[in-house]
């Protein structure tokens, strides 16, 4: 008959040892059989580590009782602590193993009552030394296996270059996008306008300002913004202009009356807040404080409703009552409708609205 290999693959394709424990071996491990990782799915690796495995397995199955038992784990622990840390896997997996039958046989000696330390008193330290080389060793096995790896693959990409074979070059990676800055986006397009339509009202047997004169400068306010005057749009009231601002559009432009709505009460803010001021009155200064007063206008969390009818209302109650209730309104609120709102304001639709969008950007 021949010998049994005590072999067995899992699944996964792992294999461990496995053997049938006899009567009495079977109530002393409390398991009909036993069975042994090899942390391999290799059969070649898993013969030899079946054979380094089965010296101090048949040691345990032929143990009359614990404390025969416990003399062959003590001694085993003697030799694995004093030989030091393993070199490669296979010992590691072979220390792991006799590792997980100390654990079982510490947990049946507590279940029965049997003292061990007594017996064997070294067994304890021995124990926890035992454990920390394992642990040890496999930080260093897991790491040593990494450079292994590296240098393998920086090997095998030498010789590929050797032989001819060039990596594929990279594909260029997207720039990313921008973060959305409706300031420079409103300063570009009222460039752009402002130099179209000075093209425009500037002669053709005159000669171009220099850039460096300011294109207000050369426009006297004379007449009303309803004459044409593109002039009379930077100096009139930014109220004035609101309502021209809500004035119907032709039919041909009735597109640009989208969004107006929205608008109106942001426009109406600055209005109020600056005091209702001509267009060719919005300094630097005062563009600026409109533009830090935004982020403190609350949402309508908490106010009494006669006192939220519009966003000035709004500012001025948290501006009195302080902020311990109150919610101030979110970044993507102030860029898209209230930004959104005063860039919509800035583009009139008559003679002067390049001019106008110049004055609430100066």
């Amino acid at each position: 008959m021949s010998r049994p290999s005590y072999l067995a693959r899992r699944g996964d394709g792992r294999y461990f040892l496995q053997i049938r424990l006899g009567k009495q071996a079977a109530q002393l491990f409390g398991l009909p059989l036993l069975r042994v990782s090899l942390r391999t799915g290799n059969f070649n690796e898993a013969r030899r580590r079946l054979v380094d495995n089965l010296g101090w397995v048949q040691e345990l199955i032929e143990a009359p009782d614990l404390e025969a038992m416990g003399t062959v784990l003590d001694v085993r622990l003697q030799a694995y602590v004093g030989r030091g840390l393993p070199a490669d896997e296979r010992l590691l997996a072979e220390r792991c193993a006799f590792e997980h039958e100390v654990r079982r046989f510490l947990t049946r000696a507590q279940e029965r009552g049997y003292g061990y330390p007594m017996r064997f008193p070294q067994m304890p330290t021995l124990w926890v030394d035992f454990v920390n080389q394992n642990k040890a060793a496999e930080t260093n096995i897991a790491r040593l296996n990494v450079r292994r790896s590296y240098e393998a693959g920086r090997r095998e990409a030498s010789e590929a270059t050797n032989e001819g074979w060039a990596p594929e070059p990279k594909a260029a990676l997207p720039a990313p996008p921008d973060a959305f800055d409706p300031i420079a986006m409103i300063d570009r397009l009222v460039q752009d306008a402002v130099t179209q339509r000075l093209a425009q009202l500037v002669p053709a047997n005159v000669a171009p300002l220099a850039p460096s004169i300011a294109p207000l400068a050369i426009i006297a306010p004379t007449e009303s913004i309803n004459s044409g005057d593109p002039a009379a749009s930077v100096s009139d009231r930014m109220s004035s202009l609101l309502q021209e601002f809500l004035r119907p559009a032709s039919q041909k432009r009735q597109h640009t009356m989208k969004g107006r709505g929205e608008a109106v009460a942001v426009v109406q803010f600055a209005i109020d807040f600056l005091g209702d001021p001509r267009m060719n009155e919005l300094t630097d200064d005062k563009w600026k404080l409109l533009d830090e007063a935004l982020p403190d206008i609350p949402n309508r969390d908490n106010i009494p409703r006669e006192a939220a009818k519009t966003l000035y209302q709004r500012f001025k109650y948290a501006e009195a009552r302080g902020w311990a209730e109150l919610t101030r309104v979110t970044t993507t609120t102030i860029k898209r409708r209230y930004w959104g709102g005063l860039y919509k304001f800035s583009r009139l639709d008559h003679p002067g609205e390049a001019l106008q969008r110049r004055a609430l950007l100066v």
